[in-house]
């Protein structure tokens, strides 16, 4: 199921749209990626922000590199 949005957008941008020709779907493929990027920005926001939560109650702290080494060594 699919739904509509329409924007509006400049009367320049529109006619470079058209004389670039670009489709809908790259346009829609755009917008997906563009919330792709947003969700993962949210999301490595949100583990910043939990990360220090645990820092402060363990008073532990350890690199990206110590985790990932970890993780290695651990098979995840």
């Amino acid at each position: 199921m699919s739904d509509v949005i329409a924007i509006r957008v400049s009367r320049h941008l529109k006619q470079e749209i058209k004389e670039l020709d670009i489709s809908s779907d790259e346009l829609r493929d755009s917008l997906d990626k563009l919330v792709k990027q947003k969700k993962l920005g949210k999301l490595v926001k949100e583990i910043g922000i939990f990360r220090r939560r645990m820092e402060k109650k363990t008073g532990m702290t350890e690199s990206a590199a110590e985790s990932i080494r970890w993780d290695r060594e651990h098979g995840h």
